[in-house]
């Protein structure tokens, strides 16, 4: 929710000063914290939602709109714009480096990994970074893998690229390594100068289009980057076990019992990138590695798509670096991915067809397509849940200690509906997990049918003196202590919400008596 009011924000405060942006007086009234301005993320991913929001709020006005000024359901757009550029993208370099049937079945390929369409749909700045984050990459593999060293326009153009792609959020940093480090592999000594051009550019667009930084330019880019690496601390479900992300002491900011948890170990991102994109889409993308046009291993545009999209992941097998949610912190190793998957796909096509005729087809359309289509489509709109058949799917990763969901996006419209169709009006509904301080005010302020329903969220404590009579929970199990699951067990599930069978989110009604006589 911060995300689309920081972006509905920064658009009309832009959209008030016009111009006058570039006045230093306006700029700090704009950038000021106390005035609401937080600077945990650059502004583009932001600015980008923000500008979606307003666009379609002019089309599409809504109750939650009027009441609240912003609505998280017109800030969806700029995810799905986000999403339909990315998978245009991909297709459309893919089909300019080798033919237009791999350019199609890469962007089927992307449009088929079910946490890339699940999180297409939340408004959020994954789909925004991933845009940008594949344009950069793309950019220097289409510019700098020439018969001669990039030109200097070239390595401008694609450092003006890697800013962008720092605008929208940390993640955009991390391909400076893997270039620097493919560039100086393949070009030697003649990439240092395309290199230091590369680098001046993209941090010069960083600055020029952040306007927060011009204000203390050396104070705030230390304050960012020490905001983006001192996070708090995440408890991660994995193997059946709670660990936290990253090392901790007990002080003021950190209880004393997190220290009690094991540290998540280094092979989280690389299993969880394993089990959340499909077997088949896995098998394709291998075999693309090895079907190159030209016949040798990897030619050198792929050497630094592929490093880009895997150096993420390497990073943070590292220790002391924080990560959780699944695979959403390296989402943007996906697009990347989704070119050898369309390379392989189309290699296994023609020799399926040839070879095996009309069974091969049979084999390729189930292992390409049907599968990872009926997986979508049996979890939607939960696709953040879904695990593939190297887990037996859902009930599989569920069954070995994986997190069935982790975002809340269980707790959808329809889920909404039969909740309100089976509490009283006015009733008190305790929410857990509570991750930020601003989710029940949110939840409170854009569930329309909860305000229609007069429904009073509330967090919920086992220990707490008032209880409610209803708890609405979603089983991310890293916030689920033993604790409280034996306090939610007392009650009795009157709405769920499952998919494959697992139980995402439920309504739990407790005696009412307790509500009573707490009263």
């Amino acid at each position: 929710s911060f995300n689309v009011q920081q972006g509905v924000y920064l658009k009309r405060g832009f959209a008030v000063y016009g111009w006058g942006s570039l006045d230093p007086e306006n700029l700090k009234e704009i950038f000021r914290p106390e005035n609401g301005y937080l600077p945990d993320h650059p502004p583009l991913g932001r600015l980008w939602l923000g500008i979606a929001h307003d666009l379609a709020a002019d089309s599409i006005p809504t109750d939650t709109l009027q009441r609240n000024g912003w609505s998280l359901l017109h800030a969806r757009f700029g995810s799905v714009v986000a999403f339909s550029l990315t998978v245009l993208l991909v297709g459309w370099v893919s089909s300019y480096w080798y033919s237009p049937a791999v350019g199609l079945l890469s962007s089927f390929a992307l449009i088929l990994m079910p946490r890339v369409f699940g999180h297409a749909h939340l408004a959020a700045l994954e789909s925004v970074t991933n845009l940008f984050y594949t344009l950069a990459v793309l950019g220097v593999a289409s510019w700098w893998t020439k018969s001669e060293p990039p030109t200097r326009k070239a390595a401008i153009a694609s450092g003006i690229l890697w800013g962008l792609a720092m605008l929208t959020k940390i993640q955009g940093v991390l391909i400076m390594v893997p270039v620097g480090v493919w560039g100086l592999c393949y070009w030697r000594q003649k990439s240092i100068i395309p290199g230091a051009l590369f680098g001046v550019a993209g941090f010069a667009t960083l600055l020029a289009l952040w306007p927060w930084l011009w204000i203390d330019p050396a104070a705030h880019l230390k304050e960012y980057f020490s905001s983006s690496t001192e996070r708090s601390i995440n408890k991660v479900y994995y193997l059946g076990e709670t660990y936290i992300d990253q090392p901790v002491e007990a002080t003021e900011d950190h209880p004393p019992e997190l220290s009690e948890y094991p540290v998540l170990p280094w092979h989280y991102p690389l299993v969880m990138f394993a089990v959340a994109i499909p077997v088949g889409l896995h098998f394709f993308g291998l075999l693309g590695l090895r079907a190159q046009p030209t016949g040798r291993a990897l030619e050198g545009r792929q050497q630094v798509v592929l490093a880009c999209a895997f150096f993420p992941i390497a990073l943070f097998c590292l220790p002391m670096v924080s990560v959780y949610d699944g695979i959403r912190l390296f989402l943007t190793a996906c697009p990347l991915w989704a070119i050898s998957i369309g390379l392989g796909a189309r290699v296994a096509w023609t020799w399926l067809s040839v070879r095996a005729g009309i069974l091969g087809i049979t084999v390729w359309i189930v292992t390409f397509l049907a599968a990872p289509l009926a997986s979508m489509i049996s979890l939607h709109p939960c696709q953040l849940s879904y695990y593939n058949l190297g887990v037996m799917s859902l009930r599989g990763a569920d069954d070995l200690g994986f997190e069935p969901t982790y975002w809340g996006d269980s707790i959808h419209r329809d889920f909404q509906k039969r909740i309100v169709a089976t509490i009283p009006k006015g009733s008190r509904v305790g929410l857990v997990p509570v991750l930020h301080q601003h989710q029940i005010s949110s939840f409170q302020a854009q569930s329309r049918l909860f305000h229609d329903h007069q429904i009073e969220l509330v967090p919920f404590d086992p220990q707490m003196t008032n209880p409610p009579r209803y708890v609405l929970t979603f089983y991310r199990r890293a916030d689920h202590s033993a604790e409280l699951t034996e306090s939610l067990d007392r009650g009795e599930p009157i709405v769920e919400v499952r998919r494959q069978g697992v139980k995402l989110a439920s309504l739990i009604e407790f005696d009412s008596s307790v509500e009573g006589a707490s009263r």
